[in-house]
């Protein structure tokens, strides 16, 4: 007997029915986030390794890098982007986890990545749908809110044309925060899904927990915020702010405080837990602190523009919810998060991680409960424009997104892939010398060294170096021909350099006169040497 989607569900429960029709969901949309990455692999020519990164190289190099800690053995986070002795600090340490997770089935850090991205995908989907049937009894509006969350964004592909012609200061938040839609986050960014998965499972049992105890959903709760702090410590101040308005509305509404406030204190103990971890590392570990920079909001219109017509749903399915007397979760997450964008913070605009989830809910109300019943009244001509020209809008964004990672796949150009002789200069590091010793080379490749290494290098990132700008600009002087070679020893000195990296981005000056230099590698395009202090 076919299954009745408008049929409303007794409770909070998921079907089996609505199981497969979600699942059969997950499996299209992960084969869409995963085929540019095949395609890639399969584009790459035999002079040419492809790197795994699509998306944000920069960023996503350094995840590698944690990445390759687990797959080696280590528990702790060591940065080795940067030549300061330190020994391991807890931080990122899912990451790192998921390596040590993965390395019975690979040691290619990228191949872990995209593990990842499989397991993060199908998990912050299931965590979607499983959410929303917290909320709603409704299998239509369960399904609208469900595709509105994986799928929706907003119209910063309508202002790409001005960016790209030098007008950066329109761009929109959805087409350069992955954290600002889960679309995004799935197809280059699998951390952050797997931080919205985590988020979403300690929400939905916090606000079941809040309707009745359960020992189970107790424990659910506290691993699942406490996991989600360490991924994304920046979540603690919504999840708690969200929480505690949300504790105050249902006392008012005449929900008990025995039931109310035991839920408060689990989810509390959570986030608690992970973020004393993290603090503690940053007192005890003076390297630490560099981690934290400043990442300030854009304009109010960026945000205005990344989300769109679901925006626009949103305000007017957050009115309909008050009215209604619908549980107000959705209502308190959306209008308490926004205000948070602009707290006096200085990682704003990391706060925006989950904001969508309200967004796509309310948005998924006003579809279902006004929207629908209008066009169901307007001709049939009239209704299929409408609804093509709302789909345009929502997924417009995604859509280039995903077109730009396929063209990158097809680029054969850098980052996305790099030439022979780079891969067997990386090759040549990972087999010879000691784990964590020091590479000098340009800031560029000193990027992807740690990625494809077990080495550090001097300079390789922004947030993750230790003063980035004065690394940067010695060794740029270093590989100027005009410095002296008591300057250049004196810099591999004072970083602990044991290897300088030569290659098409460093300039052709003669580095095998320079006393303690010699070369132990060389192929077409770059060159390594030994440094050992005379």
């Amino acid at each position: 007997m076919a299954e009745n989607p408008n049929v409303e569900c007794s409770s909070w429960q998921v079907s089996r029915e609505e199981w497969m029709w979600a699942l059969k969901w997950m499996a299209v949309l992960l084969a869409v986030v995963l085929l540019p990455y095949l395609l890639a692999y399969a584009a790459a020519r035999p002079d040419e390794r492809f790197t795994g990164v699509l998306g944000q190289d920069i960023d996503t190099n350094t995840y590698l890098t944690k990445i390759r800690l687990g797959l080696e053995g280590h528990w702790g986070y060591v940065d080795r982007y940067t030549s300061e002795p330190h020994g391991p600090m807890p931080f990122y340490l899912p990451i790192v986890w998921w390596g040590l997770v993965t390395r019975p089935v690979t040691r290619d850090p990228a191949i872990s990545y995209r593990l990842s991205q499989g397991v993060c995908c199908v998990g912050a989907l299931a965590a979607s749908y499983s959410f929303v049937a917290a909320l709603y009894s409704n299998r239509v509006q369960r399904r609208i809110a469900f595709l509105l969350i994986a799928l929706g964004a907003g119209i910063g592909w309508m202002t790409l044309p001005l960016v790209l012609v030098g007008r950066q200061s329109l761009a929109a938040v959805d087409m350069w925060m992955q954290e600002a839609t889960l679309f995004a986050a799935m197809l280059s960014m699998p951390h952050f899904a797997a931080a919205v998965a985590l988020l979403l499972v300690a929400m939905r049992a916090f606000l079941l927990q809040t309707r009745a105890w359960s020992s189970t959903r107790a424990v659910v709760l506290v691993v699942a915020s406490a996991v989600m702090i360490l991924i994304h410590p920046f979540l603690a101040l919504q999840v708690v702010v969200v929480a505690s308005v949300y504790l105050v509305v249902q006392r008012v509404r005449g929900r008990p405080w025995r039931i109310l406030l035991p839920a408060w204190l689990l989810l509390h103990l959570g986030v608690g837990l992970a973020y004393l971890t993290i603090q503690a590392g940053l007192r005890f570990s003076l390297l630490g602190r560099h981690l934290v920079v400043a990442q300030l909001s854009p304009p109010p219109y960026a945000y205005a523009l990344g989300y769109g017509a679901l925006l626009v749903l949103a305000l007017f399915g957050g009115v309909l919810s008050v009215k209604r007397r619908l549980d107000p979760l959705p209502v308190i997450w959306f209008f308490a998060g926004v205000p948070l964008l602009y707290s006096p913070v200085a990682v704003q605009r990391r706060l925006l991680e989950g904001l969508a989830i309200p967004i796509c809910v309310l948005a998924a109300a006003m579809l279902h409960q006004v929207v629908l019943p209008w066009l169901s009244h307007r001709a049939r001509l009239v209704r299929s424009g409408l609804w093509i020209g709302l789909a345009i809008t929502i997924v417009g964004s995604n859509v280039v997104l995903w077109s730009i990672a396929c063209v990158n796949a097809l680029s054969h150009q850098e980052p996305w892939f790099v030439s022979e002789d780079e891969a067997a200069m990386w090759n040549w590091l990972l087999e010879n010398g000691e784990p964590d010793e020091i590479v000098l080379s340009s800031s560029r490749l000193g990027n992807r060294i740690p990625a494809h290494t077990n080495k550090r290098v001097v300079v390789g990132h922004w947030a993750e170096t230790v003063d980035y700008a004065g690394k940067n600009a010695a060794v740029e002087q270093f590989f100027d021909p005009a410095t002296a070679d008591a300057e250049r020893e004196a810099t591999l000195v004072r970083f602990g350099a044991a290897y300088v990296v030569q290659g098409p981005d460093e300039c052709t000056a003669d580095l095998e006169a320079l006393p303690g230099l010699q070369q132990v590698y060389v192929n077409g395009r770059f060159t390594v040497f030994r440094y050992t202090e005379e």
